[in-house]
C-alpha cells in the first residue's frame, strides 16, 4: 500500500506539513517490530509487520508504559527542519538538526530506518548488523527525456518497479507511447497521481485513493489499525489450524495403531484359550517343544508352544499368569484408546470453533485452552522416579527429560534405553560401583521399553551401560547420545505398576514427580 513512489511522497508531504519545526524528544522501541517517536504535539507509531512499515498516531494511553529501549541517541532533542520525499524511490528523509537524518525506506519486506550522521551511516532498525563508518545517501530514479523516450512497454516492470499494476496499465493506455513529447504525457500522469488522497474505509482494511483532500495521516492510522488487526486475526486462525491439524493427524494415527494392535490380539489365540486348550489335554504326555491340539474355540487344530523341561498342567499355569498379564495389556490398550478417542473429539471441537471465531481475542482463547490442553497432556510424560525394592529407577518423558537424567546420573549409574528405536532414557541410581541384581536390571530394562516405541513388541531388546560410557557428541540433538560398551537384555515391555503387581509388590512405591 505505502510501498509505490507517489503515494510515499504524498505521505511525506504530510509529514512535513504536521512536524516541521517541531523537536524530537525520543525515539525508543518496545519491541523489536516498532518504534515510537515522541514530537512535541505528536507521537508516531511505525510498526513493522511482515517486515513492511505502517504509520500511526497513537496518545499518552496508547503508548507503552515499560520497556522502552532508546533508538538513535544522539537525534533525541533535535529539531526536524523537513521531512524530504525521494522521487521516483520508496522512500523519504527526516532532516534534523546538526546533520543528522532518518531514512524511512519501504522497500517492501526490507522495510527499515537508517540513521545517519553527516551521511556516515550510525544506525538501522529493526536490523542492528552495519558496518561503521560507511557512507550513506539516497539515489532515486533520474527520469529525464531520453530515458522516456527510450522506454518501451516491456520496460515499465524492470525500469519503473515503482510503478503499480493499475498504474502501468493505466501508462499503457495513456497516449504515452505514442506521444511526440512523451516527458508532456508523464508530467501530466505524476501530477495526476499526486493529486490523490487515501480514504479508508473504517473496519474494512482497505483503503481508497481519491482527489478529495482528506487528514492523511488519520486516515492511514485508520487504515493501519483495521488492516493489522486483520492480519494478526488471519495468521493467529492460520497457525492455530495448522497446529491443530497436526496435532488431530498425529491423535489419529495413534487410534488406528492401538486399533490394529487390539484387531491383533482379538484374532489370535489368547493365553488363556491355549491355556484351556492345554488343561483339555493335560493326559498327555508328549515331551516336545510344541503340541499339536484341537482348537475347541476355533474348531480347527492348533500348534502350541510349550516349555520341554516342564509338564503339560505346569505349562498351563505358566499361561493363565501369562494371560492375567495379557488381560492388563488389553485393558489399557483399551483406556489409551478410549482417551484418544476423547481427544480426538476434542481437537475437532477446536477445529469447529477456530472456523467459527470471529474476532482475535477468541482466537487468543482458543490458543490459549489449546495450550493448557497440551500442558496437561505433557505432564503424563513427565520425568518418572520409580522405587522398587530400595532402587531408586528414574525414566525420561521427553528429549529434554532425558538430557536432564543422563545430566543428574552418577558415572556408575545404570543406563538403559530400547536398542535401535526412540524412547525414554531411564537410570538406575547407585550410591556406589556395584553389580545390579538380574530382577532389577530386567524391571527397568521393562520400563524403558513400554516408554518407548517398541512398547506393543512382544519383546524387545534393551541396552545398557553404566553411566561413565555414555556421551554426547558434536551435532547431537536434544537426548542424542552414543554409547559405548553396552550388553544387551531381552523383555517384555510393561507399565511400571504391572511389574510390581506382578512381583506382589505395593505400587504405591512407585511415584511420578516432574
Amino acid at each position: 500500500m505505502l510501498e509505490q513512489a507517489f503515494r510515499l511522497e504524498i505521505l511525506a508531504k504530510a509529514l512535513n506539513e504536521r512536524l516541521s519545526g517541531q523537536t524530537l524528544n525520543r525515539i525508543y522501541s518496545s519491541s523489536k517490530n516498532d518504534l515510537w517517536l515522541e514530537f512535541n504535539s505528536i507521537v508516531l507509531h511505525l510498526v513493522f509487520y511482515r517486515g513492511r512499515a505502517y504509520w500511526l498516531l497513537s496518545d499518552s494511553s496508547q503508548q507503552p508504559g515499560g520497556n522502552k529501549v532508546p533508538q538513535f541517541r544522539p537525534v533525541h532533542g533535535a529539531v526536524l527542519m523537513r521531512v524530504e520525499p525521494h522521487r521516483y524511490d520508496r522512500s523519504y528523509s527526516f532532516v534534523f538538526t546538526d546533520n543528522f537524518q532518518l531514512h524511512f525506506l519501504h522497500f517492501g519486506r526490507n522495510s527499515k530506518v537508517v540513521f545517519t550522521e553527516d551521511q556516515v551511516l550510525a544506525g538501522i532498525f529493526p536490523t542492528t548488523r552495519f558496518e561503521a563508518d560507511q557512507e550513506f545517501s539516497i539515489k532515486p530514479i533520474e527520469i529525464s527525456e531520453h530515458f522516456l523516450n527510450d522506454l518501451a512497454p516491456d520496460d515499465l516492470s524492470e525500469k519503473l518497479k515503482f510503478l503499480n499494476e493499475s498504474q502501468k496499465n493505466k501508462l499503457k493506455l495513456s497516449t504515452f507511447f505514442h506521444s511526440k513529447d512523451r516527458e508532456l504525457v508523464w508530467n501530466q500522469f505524476v501530477e495526476n497521481e499526486l493529486a490523490l488522497y487515501p480514504r479508508s474505509e473504517p473496519g474494512s482494511g482497505q483503503i481508497e485513493w481519491t482527489s478529495d483532500p482528506t487528514d492523511i495521516l488519520s486516515e492511514l492510522d485508520e487504515f493501519a489499525r483495521s488492516y493489522l488487526r486483520q492480519q494478526r486475526f488471519n495468521d493467529l486462525q492460520q497457525e492455530l489450524s495448522r497446529n491443530i491439524s497436526k496435532e488431530l493427524e498425529r491423535k489419529q494415527a495413534k487410534f488406528d495403531s492401538l486399533q490394529k494392535s487390539l484387531r491383533q490380539k482379538e484374532g489370535a489365540l489368547s493365553y488363556r484359550q491355549k491355556a484351556d486348550i492345554l488343561m483339555a489335554n493335560v493326559h498327555r504326555t508328549d515331551t516336545t517343544d510344541e503340541l499339536e491340539c484341537y482348537d475347541f474355540y476355533h474348531d480347527r487344530t492348533v500348534q502350541i508352544r510349550l516349555k520341554s523341561s516342564l509338564s503339560i498342567q505346569e505349562n498351563a499355569a505358566r499361561l493363565y499368569r501369562k494371560a492375567k498379564q495379557e488381560h492388563r495389556e488389553i485393558n489399557e490398550l483399551l483406556s489409551r484408546k478410549e482417551n484418544l478417542r476423547t481427544e480426538i473429539e476434542q481437537l475437532k471441537r477446536s477445529m469447529e470453533e477456530l472456523e467459527s471465531a470471529s474476532d482475535y481475542r477468541a482466537l487468543s482463547r482458543l490458543r490459549n485452552a489449546t495450550h493448557s490442553k497440551k500442558d496437561s497432556a505433557s505432564g503424563s510424560s513427565s520425568n518418572r522416579t520409580i522405587l522398587y525394592q530400595g532402587y531408586e529407577i528414574r525414566v525420561g518423558g521427553n528429549s529434554k527429560q532425558n538430557e536432564q537424567i543422563l545430566r543428574e546420573a552418577r558415572k556408575e549409574d545404570i543406563w538403559l534405553h530400547v536398542r535401535e528405536l526412540s524412547g525414554a532414557h531411564v537410570v538406575i541410581r547407585l550410591n556406589r560401583a556395584q553389580n545390579v541384581p538380574e530382577h532389577i536390571l530386567e524391571f527397568a530394562a521393562s520400563l524403558a521399553a513400554w516408554y518407548s516405541k517398541a512398547r506393543n513388541e512382544q519383546l524387545a531388546a534393551v541396552i545398557h551401560t553404566r553411566r561413565k560410557f555414555v556421551r554426547k557428541f558434536k551435532g547431537a540433538e536434544t537426548g542424542q547420545v552414543r554409547v559405548e560398551r553396552e550388553a544387551t537384555v531381552m523383555v517384555q515391555p510393561k507399565f511400571w505398576k504391572t511389574c510390581l503387581e506382578e512381583d506382589e509388590g505395593d505400587p504405591s512405591v512407585g511415584s511420578f514427580r516432574s
